[in-house]
C-alpha cells in the first residue's frame, strides 16, 4: 500500500508498505506489484498488492493456491506515472 509517514519536522513523506508483512518496502528492486485477481477479470478494476519479491510473494502464492501475475514494482510505478500523466 502507498502511505505517508510524518517526519520529525512535521513533513509527510510517501512510503510503500508491503501488503503481506506490513513492513516498509525500502529497496524497490526487491519489490513487486502482484495482481491476485487479474486472471479472472478483464477490464475491471483489480486490487494490486505491493509486496516484497521473495518471502512475502511466496507466502501470497501459497495462500492463493496459484501462480500470480506480477510486475517489478519499479515498472508498475513507471506505468502508473505515465497513465496519470505525471509531470517531472
Amino acid at each position: 500500500m502507498i502511505a505517508a509517514i510524518s517526519t520529525i519536522n512535521g513533513d509527510r513523506v510517501p512510503i510503500i508498505i508491503c501488503d503481506e508483512c506490513h513492513k516498509e518496502l525500502e529497496d524497490i528492486e526487491m519489490a513487486i506489484a502482484a495482481m491476485p485477481a487479474s486472471q479472472e477479470f478483464t477490464e475491471e478494476i483489480q486490487q494490486v498488492l505491493h509486496i516484497h519479491k521473495t518471502n512475502c510473494f511466496d507466502v501470497l502464492e501459497i495462500r492463493e493456491g496459484e501462480f500470480l501475475p506480477w510486475l517489478e514494482l519499479q515498472e508498475y510505478l513507471f506505468l502508473l506515472s505515465q497513465r496519470c500523466e505525471l509531470k517531472t
